[in-house]
């Protein structure tokens, strides 16, 4: 009994692992990221989102909340985030920051993505084509500290 079951469980994980990624919808969902950021999808654009900052914040946790919205709300994790557009004024909310990313690349992000880069490769996000594997950047995330911490059980 005990080999039947064993098997079954072998079998449904591999069948589950066979089944890849869900189709990325046409339109994204908004969401919002572990720190509170909104994460707005760009409805003209499939496949587009807007990270918008609160004070703050670093490019790690941009990182963080992209790659925690394509994996875990979209279920890309295996999903490459691009940047379309490094920080700069919010395209959806005034006086704030954002950073814009897609899991669908036009020829653009790409070739700039595939340009040759001078310094170290990091999480920096400093030229439309950084890029970085959605589950890489949702790791990110154990790292990231609220820029406001709870200090009252000090």
């Amino acid at each position: 009994m005990k080999v039947v079951a064993l098997s079954l469980s072998v079998a449904l994980l591999v069948a589950g692992c066979a089944a890849g990624p869900r189709p990325l919808p046409d339109v994204l969902p908004n969401a919002f990221g572990s720190l509170g950021n909104p994460v707005l999808a760009d409805p003209a654009v499939p496949g587009q989102f807007e990270v918008v900052g609160i004070p703050g914040l670093d490019p790690m946790q941009y990182w963080c909340a992209a790659g925690e919205y394509a994996a875990n709300r979209l279920g890309q994790y295996n999903a490459r985030l691009y940047v379309v557009r490094p920080e700069g004024p919010s395209e959806t909310r005034p006086r704030a920051r954002s950073v814009v990313f897609t899991l669908r690349p036009d020829a653009q992000v790409l070739a700039a993505a595939n340009a040759p880069r001078e310094g170290n490769l990091s999480l920096m996000i400093r030229a439309m084509g950084d890029n970085y594997l959605a589950t890489a950047a949702e790791s990110t995330c154990e790292h990231v500290i609220p820029p406001f911490p709870d200090l009252s059980d000090l």
